[in-house]
């Protein structure tokens, strides 16, 4: 399905970070649309000009941002980065920049959380892993070691992990909370 977003006032794209994000005011729109997977052109006023731009989106989950970087994770428990790569907060092994998502590892996800540059996650099999800043140990790893790529934490079945800029908090399956 195709949907067209035609902003009459208000329209901008913020792309400091590499991360694209397109804020429209349309009046006369009071009910959020259903989109369809697919291809959703966007049209952006540009003083006397019309700039359009063409986005291919998916289905997604759940989604999150850090303080430069965003994750999300795709229907099929994919989980995808992109952004700034500071401190490996990417999961890329490295802590280059991207402009458009890169997947985290091969396996299945199904949570994640970052409010600032690191983040945490669990998979499909409620294992918990983090990565990212690490300076006040808030991967709670037991070291102050940044971690460019996901690192499994533990062995015990989680069902929630949050964070904040520089702290983490995590739920486990039985209702024990570690701080």
């Amino acid at each position: 399905s195709v949907s067209l977003l035609t902003a009459q006032s208000s329209t901008f794209v913020d792309n400091s970070y590499n991360n694209f994000t397109v804020t429209a005011n349309v009046p006369n729109f009071n009910t959020p649309a259903a989109l369809t997977p697919g291809i959703l052109p966007i049209i952006v006023p540009s003083g006397p000009d019309t700039m359009t731009q063409t986005l291919t989106y998916t289905s997604y989950s759940q989604i999150s941002a850090g303080i430069s970087s965003a994750m999300a994770i795709k229907s099929d428990g994919t989980l995808w980065t992109w952004g700034n790569g500071i401190a490996g907060v990417l999961g890329q092994n490295d802590t280059l920049n991207r402009s458009s998502p890169v997947q985290v590892g091969t396996g299945s996800w199904s949570n994640v959380w970052s409010t600032g540059s690191h983040v945490l996650a669990i998979d499909s099999t409620s294992a918990y892993y983090a990565w990212g800043l690490n300076t006040t140990g808030q991967l709670a790893d037991n070291t102050i070691l940044n971690r460019s790529s996901p690192v499994q934490l533990g062995t015990s079945s989680w069902s929630m992990v949050q964070s904040g800029a520089n702290h983490t908090v995590a739920l486990r399956s039985d209702g024990g909370l570690f701080a």
